[in-house]
C-alpha cells in the first residue's frame, strides 16, 4: 500500500479488534503492514484526514488532454458565425482550462504557538 500521512489529528482504532483507540496526530506516517492498518488508513483517506504520498503514490496523468472547444460568442452574447473565406473556424473557440486539485496540491498550515 502507499505511504499515508495524517493531515488532521483524528481519533482511531489502535488494534485489529477495535477495542483500543488512540489519537493519530498531524504529520504522523501510518504503518500499513497489517490488513486492519490498511483498512484504517484507507478510511482516513476517504474521510479527508490523511493523504497518500511518496514514491508509492499513484502517478499523475502526464498525457496532455486535447483542448475542449465551445461555441464562440459576440460581446452581446450571440453565437459568432464562421467566415467561409478563412481556413480557421471562428464559430468555435477553446474552452478555458479548469484546474482540478490533487492531494499534492494541499498545503497544511500548522497553528503557531506564539503569544497572543
Amino acid at each position: 500500500m502507499k505511504k499515508v500521512k495524517m493531515i488532521i489529528s483524528t481519533l482511531g482504532t489502535a488494534n485489529e479488534h477495535g477495542s483500543i483507540t488512540r489519537m493519530y496526530k498531524v504529520d504522523e506516517v501510518l504503518s500499513t503492514r497489517e490488513s486492519w492498518q490498511k483498512t484504517l488508513a484507507q478510511s482516513f483517506i476517504d474521510a479527508g484526514v490523511a493523504i497518500e504520498f511518496g514514491g508509492n503514490a499513484e502517478p499523475k496523468e502526464t498525457k496532455q488532454k486535447p483542448a475542449k472547444k465551445r461555441r464562440a460568442r459576440t460581446k452581446g452574447g450571440a453565437f459568432k458565425a464562421d467566415n467561409p473565406n478563412t481556413p480557421e473556424n471562428e464559430a468555435w473557440e477553446e474552452a478555458p482550462v479548469v484546474h482540478t486539485f490533487t492531494a499534492d496540491d494541499i498545503i497544511v498550515k500548522k497553528p503557531s504557538l506564539g503569544s497572543g
